[in-house]
């Protein structure tokens, strides 16, 4: 009696310190990942934890410091040049990180939404120079998250899926240039590190630019788009895509288009 007594003892003690365990184990993985941030350029600059008994909250923010060692981390996965001015947008850039798990190990895939929060000061001057109420828009924009990912990442086996906030956005620029954009229903899903997955699917229902001045007007449309991907290397890899229709249409001018394309893969 006495020796059940005590395996139910056990038992509810380790039942009990399971999701204190499990917190620590999760926070030790994550831990390991923002070191290495370091190694690439990023800085920490904030890092906020919010816990309970069976689930963590942690946000993160970030500054990209060093851009060329970004740049130099990301080529290890592509045999692509990034282009300078990416380099003159990134540079300086505050990206925001929200992380969320469960304390109980791998009982569910935890969750990060990652945001871009600010441009670089130099790069929003510059913005603001040329036109100032762009740059407060855009600064609106990126404080309302315009940009944002959602990310389950399950650790047994490194599967992920997610998907992009949907954009809607109008603006009139200063010389009445009207830009309207629309991202709708874009998902995505795979397995491996997010930065170099070894597996990729993704599916957008719409894609829509819009760009008016006076009575010229320019209109491309990409409708049920999807793309897979198996990668072996950075230069070895598999990959389809194909699209439901595409429209382009250019008008006002002495060179209109209207092109129209349907199944292409």
């Amino acid at each position: 009696m006495k020796k059940s007594i005590l395996i139910v003892a056990l038992l509810l003690v380790i039942i009990a310190i399971l999701p204190i365990i499990g917190n620590s184990f999760m926070k030790s993985r994550i831990d390991e990942r923002i070191v290495k941030l370091d190694s690439f350029g990023l800085a920490t600059t904030k890092d906020d934890t919010n816990s309970t008994y069976l689930n963590t909250s942690r946000h993160f923010e970030f500054i990209l410091k060093d851009s060329q060692r970004f740049k130099e981390y990301i080529k290890q996965y592509s045999d692509k040049q990034m282009p300078t001015y990416v380099d003159a947008l990134l540079s300086g850039m505050l990206v925001g990180a929200d992380v969320e798990y469960s304390n109980l190990p791998f009982a569910k895939a935890f969750s990060i939404d990652i945001y871009p929060m600010a441009l670089s000061s130099s790069a929003q001057e510059k913005i603001a120079l040329n036109d100032l109420a762009l740059s407060v828009y855009v600064e609106k924009f990126l404080q309302n998250k315009g940009i944002f990912y959602h990310i389950e990442y399950n650790l047994l086996n490194d599967d992920f899926k997610g998907h992009i906030k949907e954009i809607d956005e109008k603006y009139t620029y200063k010389n009445q240039i009207q830009i309207e954009a629309k991202l709708e229903k874009a998902h995505f899903s795979g397995n491996g590190p997010l930065i170099a997955p070894n597996r990729l699917k993704s599916k957008i229902k719409e894609l829509y630019l819009n760009i008016k001045q006076d009575s010229m007007a320019l209109k491309m449309a990409f409708k049920m788009f999807s793309a897979k991907s198996n990668f072996e290397t950075k230069s070895t890899y598999v990959t389809s895509a194909e699209i439901k229709e595409v429209d382009l249409t250019l008008s006002g001018t002495q060179n209109d288009i209207n092109i129209s394309m349907q199944k292409i893969k």
